[in-house]
């Protein structure tokens, strides 16, 4: 894939190349003499159309299920966020990048393409790391209060807000611009426009962007290590069961002195053991609606964790082809080669339609709902 560099610099190719996004020129071009072949990348096109049906089908599911079939709550409200920011890029951008592979006229939308991908990702960064926030706050400070509903929306709108402000500015900076691959064939890059090309503010939007996803990514890693780290102590030294111990032996002696003082007066000796009985099975019931409660937590955090996990090792290849050709250069592609690097650099699509499939095999609840509605 060839790129738009900003002078001979290492730090300005590699800047370029970190959010530059590579379609297919569709439209035959001619100048004086020479003419330039029509490249329809159909194998990248299918990528996406397979992925866009995945992807759309199941984040609707994902809406219709959490966000109005089940209860609010706090973990909710980041689902529903998540799958609207995976929809948004499934039903909009993915469509338009097929459509610019294989459509017989150019579809000029690398603006809209390259602002929806970039905006819907640092979104769904900046949330990603609001819940590894909360699993910490939750693992490592479990005394203080947990995100009300309300604060998880305030959430995901400033995320979805910061998104906005950092990433408008990519389509303004970009356009389409034709290259050349072998064979004379002609594809479209997007890529600053040439009244920008000689300018800093590619480097400025490109430095940006990249620090925002590198933060993200080290807070994340970090919250999670930290959790990690705190689980592991719990298990080796059982600070989690000499606190239940500990809780279990207050209740007791509390329950003692109530038996006792209710039998200090004559034949109140049965009235004391009742009283007793109903505080030990009010107790009870308390206990296990906790543990049901932290069960039920603990199960939704392993399966956002997943969806961290697999948000992250998407952008894996990207970034790793980005900073390659940063590194090294242009690359000298052929048709068959323009179509794997087209599929390489479009990686991190995956995250969007794996998502619903992630919910569905981590949560029964989210499939009995399924089957509830379907059958």
């Amino acid at each position: 894939m060839n790129e738009t560099g900003i002078g001979n610099d290492t730090f300005n190719n590699l800047t370029d190349t970190l959010f530059d996004y590579h379609f297919p020129f569709n439209e035959s071009t001619t100048t004086d003499t020479n003419s330039t072949a029509r490249f329809f990348n159909y194998a990248t096109a299918a990528y996406n159309i397979l992925l866009l049906s995945i992807g759309s089908i199941g984040n609707i599911l994902v809406l219709i299920v959490y966000g109005l079939r089940f209860k609010k709550s706090t973990f909710n409200t980041f689902i529903v966020f998540l799958a609207a920011m995976d929809l948004i890029c499934c039903a909009i951008e993915m469509p338009l990048d097929a459509a610019n592979m294989i459509h017989q006229e150019i579809i000029h939308g690398c603006k809209a393409i390259v602002t929806i991908a970039t905006t819907t990702a640092t979104a769904t960064g900046l949330t990603l790391v609001a819940i590894a926030a909360l699993r910490y706050r939750g693992i490592c400070h479990p005394l203080k209060p947990n995100i009300s509903i309300c604060q998880s929306r305030i959430i995901v709108s400033v995320s979805f807000a910061i998104a906005i402000f950092c990433c408008w500015p990519t389509g303004v900076l970009v356009t389409d611009q034709i290259d050349h691959i072998e064979g004379g064939l002609g594809v479209i890059n997007c890529a600053p426009e040439d009244r920008f090309v000689d300018t800093i503010y590619p480097v400025i939007n490109s430095g940006i962007l990249f620090i925002i996803f590198l933060s993200a990514f080290s807070a994340i890693v970090i919250l999670y290590l930290m959790v990690a780290r705190k689980l592991w102590l719990r298990k080796k030294y059982g600070i989690s069961s000499n606190s239940n111990h500990k809780t279990s032996n207050q209740s007791s002696d509390s329950s003692t002195r109530a038996l006792f003082s209710k039998s200090d007066n004559s034949g109140g000796l049965q009235k004391g053991v009742v009283s007793t009985q109903i505080a030990n099975s009010q107790q009870k019931v308390q206990s296990g609606d906790s543990r049901n409660t932290k069960l039920k937590n603990q199960s939704m955090f392993r399966m956002l964790f997943v969806v961290t996990v697999m948000f992250m090792v998407s952008y894996v290849p990207h970034f790793s082809l980005m900073i390659y050709e940063g590194a090294a250069g242009k690359l000298q592609l052929t048709s068959v080669t323009e179509s794997v690097v087209g599929i390489v650099i479009r990686s991190y699509l995956i995250n969007s339609a794996c998502n619903p499939i992630i919910y569905g095999c981590c949560s029964n609840k989210f499939r009995e709902e399924l089957k509830v509605m379907f059958f």
